[in-house]
């Protein structure tokens, strides 16, 4: 009896925990926005965007739903993500559906399942601004002292004169 009482705690533990296999986008639920990482198991840059997904995983955001897209068989999807995070195996048909030409992909689904944004390759500012949760204005606020004007042109200046006004000043002076 005892036994019975383990074996279902274990299991209600199992799957509380555990990642959801989905088998197409349809069957994902329209609750969050959905993040489709685009991977493969021998891309060495891949395993990098799922190891940081589980390094980050407290601080992904609470709104977003990743979901990690593979071509390759169940098994092999299933011990690449660890269980940690829900997931389309041999998803060939979808890959197809997004022109996806390579991997890491993450795209980026609102609510309605339309394409909001996408991000190729391990682009780590990216995935962090997209992917974490939103920094709070306390965190980001900083403090710039009053009425300073700098001695020299700023990136923004420089940005707006044109190229050829600037070699054209260098070589024969303003």
């Amino acid at each position: 009896m005892k036994f019975r009482y383990a074996l279902l705690f274990t299991l209600l533990l199992t799957f509380t925990i555990l990642g959801t296999e989905f088998t197409d986008l349809e069957s994902i639920p329209n609750d969050k926005e959905i993040a489709l990482a685009f991977v493969s198991n021998h891309c060495p840059y891949c395993i990098k965007l799922i190891s940081w997904l589980k390094e980050n995983k407290e601080k992904l955001n609470p709104n977003v739903r990743i979901v990690i897209v593979t071509p390759v068989s169940r098994e092999m999807t299933q011990q690449m993500v660890d269980n940690q995070f829900d997931y389309i195996p041999a998803a060939i048909p979808l890959f197809r559906q997004f022109m996806i030409r390579g991997v890491p992909t993450t795209i980026i689904l609102s609510k309605d399942k339309t394409m909001k944004d996408q991000i190729i390759g391990f682009n780590l500012p990216k995935l962090e601004k997209v992917l974490l949760k939103p920094k709070t204005e306390e965190n980001t606020v900083t403090s710039k002292p009053a009425n300073t004007t700098p001695s020299h042109p700023s990136q923004e200046q420089k940005k707006e004169e044109s190229w050829w006004k600037r070699i054209w000043n260098k070589l024969f002076g303003k």
